[in-house]
């Protein structure tokens, strides 16, 4: 890739010529979910399952499905089911190895015991580039053998890896400062959990379809941390939970959007080709304007509704990052040791993953939405 940035804010990259029209779907049947080969024999339907509501965090989703029932004449089309319709966040995994669903929404906090390597994605102060992170695990995915092997090992298959944002926190009354943290209750998942703990917050793990109710009624404060997208305003926490602060903590998980390896190994290689032509295309070409989009129109609506977004000062990143960065760093190691991966292979992983985070970073700008958000008059 050029080493040059993006003025577009994407990598550039040679734009598909392959013949993605017609094409002569006559192999064998797909998964064993509600997905499966149509009676005329020529037509595919795959069934996808996910959590939220549908927009938001399903953005790589539903770009790549209409993408491919436009290009293929309908011949492979996908039955959707939205906000845990048919699966919540934390059973899709599971029916995507046993080949109950063809393709979910995956949230990569809610499995590091069966993904130890991909959970570094929930490490706070590793990465802070939407595609880079993306872009990493892509390429790791392509040629690291011990990435590939604890997918494969699931019989899960990832195929887009959707750029998002670092992550913020919301709650109910304003916050401004680290010390103000201490004695909140609040939703965390995966790696931040240890680091809010560390700061006095009393981390309450809730899944993503019942957070909405749960700060509604109290159960908690707040939630930290969340995307900065549409996913916050139309599963409705910013209207319980208006005040948005960005903590600066960089990523704090990953959402791919997966296939049941089941269902990959039966669909023709024609198929096959045009799924993951159209995935890398929509990572590399589309993704990171569709999603600077979506942290626009996020902006636009906590504003609207007198919600304010806010980010902390340089010092108080540098301190809050003094203080709970080896907390969750050191909580990922000690748990990819606990699944029995070989410490020098994490190493190895973890290295070539912010290397190729970096890289990706470098060639590509990027202005993080909550960051222009607060710079707006509120």
């Amino acid at each position: 890739m050029p080493g040059s940035k993006s003025s577009k804010g994407r990598l550039p990259r040679v734009r598909w010529t392959a013949a993605l029209a017609v094409l002569p779907l006559l192999a064998a049947a797909c998964g064993g979910g509600t997905g499966g080969q149509s009676g005329d024999g020529r037509s595919v339907k795959l069934a996808y399952a996910s959590p939220l509501p549908k927009g938001g965090l399903n953005y790589g989703f539903d770009w790549w499905a209409d993408e491919v029932e436009k290009r293929t004449d309908g011949q492979v089309t996908f039955e959707r089911h939205y906000a845990g319709s048919m699966f919540g966040v934390q059973e899709t995994f599971a029916a995507l190895g046993d080949g109950r669903v063809d393709v979910g929404w995956l949230g990569s906090a809610f499995f590091p015991a069966e993904l130890p390597l991909f959970s570094i994605a929930g490490v706070p102060f590793q990465t802070d580039h939407p595609l880079g992170q993306a872009g990493a695990f892509y390429e790791l995915w392509k040629s690291n053998e011990a990435f590939q092997s604890e997918w494969e090992e699931h019989g899960v298959r990832p195929i887009i890896f959707q750029p998002w944002s670092g992550g913020v926190m919301g709650t109910k009354k304003p916050m401004d400062s680290i010390d103000k943290l201490k004695g909140l209750r609040l939703r965390t998942v995966g790696f931040v959990a240890p680091a809010m703990s560390e700061l006095g917050v009393e981390t309450v793990a809730i899944p993503t379809e019942e957070l909405y109710e749960a700060i509604q009624r109290g159960v908690v404060d707040g939630y930290a941390p969340f995307s900065f997208d549409r996913s916050i305003v139309d599963a409705g926490v910013t209207d319980v939970a208006p005040y948005t602060l960005d903590l600066r903590i960089g990523h704090y998980a990953q959402a791919p959007i997966a296939m049941s390896q089941q269902t990959w190994s039966k669909l023709p290689e024609d198929v096959q080709k045009v799924l993951t032509e159209v995935a890398e295309e929509f990572m590399f070409e589309q993704a990171l304007d569709l999603y600077t989009q979506q942290q626009t129109e996020t902006c636009d609506h906590i504003l609207q509704n007198g919600g304010t977004v806010t980010r902390f000062s340089d010092a108080q990143r540098d301190e809050l990052e003094k203080r709970v960065k080896n907390v969750s760093l050191e909580t990922w190691l000690g748990n990819t040791k606990k699944q029995g991966v070989d410490q020098q292979v994490v190493e190895e992983f973890r290295e070539q993953f912010l290397a190729e985070h970096d890289r990706i970073a470098s060639e590509v700008d990027y202005e993080p939405g909550a960051e222009a958000c607060a710079s707006r008059k509120q």
